[in-house]
């Protein structure tokens, strides 16, 4: 074989090699912008991904505090509000409108946060907090958030759910200053009992039909997220809760969430143990002292039952912050 040939062998294969590595890229970018058309639940979102946008330019360290109701998460906001001058952080509270965003008013959320940073002291960590669903601010365009959030046992925190709605004018919503309240119904039933013996939608459960319950502050604002007993929900929860939750405090194990706190989140935290034993005095915050403390056995009975998905997702949370708790102690 002549030189010649040789020759043209070689370029003939550089020249197919690179041919292959441009279609390989060419396919990865292909299926890159497919997937950022695509929602967070497989439908074509109204606002396009691919299109170039304004980066939101939030270069500080941020923590997001995704508060879910009746959880003692006033207390934590009150504890934070506090530490934040020790500290050297801002916090800055969220306006709770929406729990489950859209991708679009997520991206209004972000916006929000921005504006808010802005007209902040300039501090090189803040934090937020707000009740919201888990939202990925990393996939936002925000990668600098680190997560912490509250959990309570289920059939406590909607018994306390309950009752906090018959005993608060406006449990749900906002007053200004000088608005005079409209009138409101009552709820229905006095007790919680009554309400499940009488199968109110209000405190009825039932899988597939969709409630704002914990799983979903973990999951996202995917539809599925927020029906009851799905599996898809749980897995994506717990998921989520070990990619980007540092701390999960719980409720009923509140010595070990304060500790775990300033272990792991010490410069927004350091020192919350002594000023919640200490200054704060321990109180309860948004405590309803006319709630009844025993439910009967076959209301909690049924609750158990339909709640299950929702119990194992607490045990999984409360399990988890009793093991990274037990790790601050081994040397």
């Amino acid at each position: 074989m002549t030189k010649i040939s040789l020759v043209i062998l070689r370029t003939a294969a550089v020249a197919s090699c690179a041919l292959l590595i441009f279609y390989s890229i060419s396919s990865l970018l292909s299926n890159y912008e497919w997937r950022q058309n695509v929602s967070f639940w497989g439908e074509k979102n109204s606002f396009d991904w691919s299109q170039p946008r304004e980066k939101p330019d939030l270069d500080k360290e941020i923590l997001f505090f995704n508060r879910i109701p009746k959880t003692g998460s006033e207390m934590f906001v009150l504890l934070m509000t506090w530490l934040q001058r020790r500290n050297s952080f801002t916090h800055l509270r969220l306006r709770s409108n929406d729990r489950n965003l859209t991708p679009d008013q997520q991206l209004s959320l972000v916006s929000e946060m921005k504006t808010r940073m802005q007209a902040a002291a300039p501090a090189q960590r803040v934090s937020f907090d707000r009740h919201l669903h888990f939202t990925d601010f990393a996939a936002l365009g925000v990668p600098r958030v680190s997560y912490f959030s509250m959990v309570r046992e289920p059939i406590e925190k909607l018994t306390s759910r309950f009752y906090y709605a018959r005993a608060t004018p406006r449990p749900l919503g906002y007053t200004p200053p000088g608005r005079a309240l409209p009138p409101r119904e009552p709820p229905p039933y006095a007790t919680l009992e009554e309400c499940v013996a009488a199968r109110h939608p209000a405190c009825t459960f039932e899988r597939g039909r969709h409630y704002d319950l914990t799983i979903a502050y973990f999951c996202g604002h995917a539809p599925y997220c927020t029906e009851l007993s799905n599996e898809a929900a749980y897995e994506e929860a717990e998921r989520n809760l070990v990619r980007h939750f540092s701390v999960v405090g719980v409720l009923e194990e509140l010595n070990a969430t304060l500790a775990l706190l300033e272990n792991k989140l010490p410069k927004y935290f350091s020192g919350v143990t002594e000023l919640y034993h200490q200054d704060l005095g321990a109180p309860h915050l948004n405590k309803n002292y006319q709630r009844p403390q025993n439910l009967s056995s076959s209301a909690e009975a049924e609750l158990r039952a339909n709640l299950s998905l929702e119990l194992r997702f607490y045990e999984t949370v409360r399990d988890r912050l009793l093991h990274q708790a037990s790790q601050l102690y081994v040397h």
